[in-house]
């Protein structure tokens, strides 16, 4: 019988633990895999996003083993869009929110038909 996997919170020294478990896991995700055009950049996209968002204002729990991570923001806490896409922008040179904005945009657009 296999053991139950223990969980714990993370700390700032499981960072490179947390980015490739992460990066791995959305390895063949469609929607990152569209938002992204290389999945080289998941690394340095999860840094920062553990980094600069979660380690300071959220929780996050990891796996003992790294085999799985769950990052969460409290209700009072919220991801701010406009720093998030600005970090991405700096370090990419590329805006991938932008394309999903746009796709939501369209998506809610009605269509006509004659």
């Amino acid at each position: 019988m296999e053991t139950a996997p223990i969980i714990r919170d993370a700390v700032a020294g499981d960072l490179e633990e947390l980015v490739d478990t992460l990066s791995d896991s959305f390895t063949y995700d469609p929607m990152f895999n569209w938002l992204f055009p290389t999945t080289q950049l998941y690394p340095y996209f999860f840094r920062m996003l553990i980094r600069d968002v979660y380690l300071s204002r959220g929780i996050i729990h990891i796996e003992e083993q790294g085999r799985a991570a769950a990052l969460w923001l409290p209700p009072e806490q919220r991801l701010l869009l406009g720093i998030l896409r600005q970090s991405v922008i700096d370090y990419f040179g590329d805006d991938p929110l932008e394309r999903l904005s746009a796709s939501l945009y369209f998506a809610r657009s009605p269509v006509y038909q004659l």
